[in-house]
């Protein structure tokens, strides 16, 4: 993957104009997955353990029903994340969320808008939305476009990036060109570490390379360790992928394991090189799957601060 890389992060677009007047300043945080009940005392756990970002799983927090946002939920996400000051936030595009649907693509539109909204609401610096396998019928990918564009001009009024995340089922060059394509300042890239060392597994390519193609252009980070081998059963029937337990990929070690920071065999620290070189600010968000490895927490945040310092 041969780009440009003496493009820097200061000399792309950036939507916040505080960013560039500010010293480079990574800020570490975890995904979390709750909903409104039990959401206030997630983020308690989460600032006891050292962090001070999360990112919020739309899937969960009950703020977009049918296609429709749902103020009241709305409103009290809100409130709780309000109430802890030390935080900066990030919220998830639900998984459900597909923009390159053909059956019903106005609801897909529809629920990426009403995350925007929610992002807005809870002045999340970054929404993060799936790319996806790219499509090689044009109308298909027009459509996707379409329905980026039209969140973007959104997302600009609410002040959100629309973070545009790398999966392992497709070449993180082509998030690259999409973004180039788009050219819109409320669009950027969401880089995800596991991601790409997956794909470059499966793909044939260089991570590292990639993850330098990709570090002018990201406005957010996702990382966890897996072992860098892609899980082919990722590319079958995706509902018997997501129904193997866990414990089952983990020993044998194959796919998007969301393993805590340096349980597996991503090099992370090669990884993260390009993006402090390139003076990466923003979050750093930890996926590490916390059904499984809640006891970990702490463990991720000091090797999380270690990387982001050395």
């Amino acid at each position: 993957m041969e780009r440009d890389t003496r493009r820097t992060g200061a000399e792309t677009p950036r939507p916040d104009s505080e960013s560039n007047a500010t010293a480079h300043v990574v800020t570490r945080g975890r995904s979390v997955v709750a909903s409104p009940a039990t959401l206030a005392d997630d983020l308690r756990t989460l600032v006891t353990s050292g962090y001070r970002a999360a990112e919020l799983a739309m899937d969960t927090l009950q703020c977009v029903l049918g296609g429709q946002l749902v103020q009241r939920a709305v409103d009290q996400v809100a409130g709780v994340c309000a109430a802890q000051p030390l935080l900066q936030y990030s919220v998830h595009a639900p998984a459900v969320l597909d923009l390159r649907d053909q059956q019903d693509p106005e609801t897909h539109r529809a629920i990426l808008r009403g995350s925007v909204r929610v992002a807005g609401a809870l002045s999340a610096r970054v929404l993060v939305v799936h790319f996806e396998a790219h499509s090689e019928q044009r109308r298909i990918e027009e459509a996707y476009r379409a329905a980026i564009e039209e969140a973007a001009d959104l997302a600009g009024r609410h002040k959100v990036i629309l973070g545009i995340e790398n999966i392992e089922v497709e070449r993180a060059e082509r998030v690259l060109e999409f973004v180039e394509s788009v050219s819109h300042p409320w669009v950027r890239m969401t880089y995800d570490f596991a991601h790409d060392y997956l794909a470059g597994d499966y793909f044939g390519y260089d991570h590292r390379a990639s993850a330098r193609a990709c570090a002018p252009y990201a406005a957010h980070l996702h990382l966890t360790d897996n072992f860098g081998r892609f899980n082919m059963a990722r590319l079958g029937d995706f509902a018997l992928y997501q129904a193997t337990p866990p414990a089952n990929v983990a020993i044998l070690g194959r796919g998007d394991l969301h393993l805590p920071l340096g349980w597996g065999s991503l090099p992370a620290g090669d990884v993260y090189r390009h993006f402090r070189e390139q003076g990466y600010s923003g979050l750093l968000m930890s996926e590490h799957d916390r059904r499984t490895y809640a006891h970990a927490d702490e463990e991720v945040c000091r090797a999380m601060q270690a990387l982001t310092v050395s």
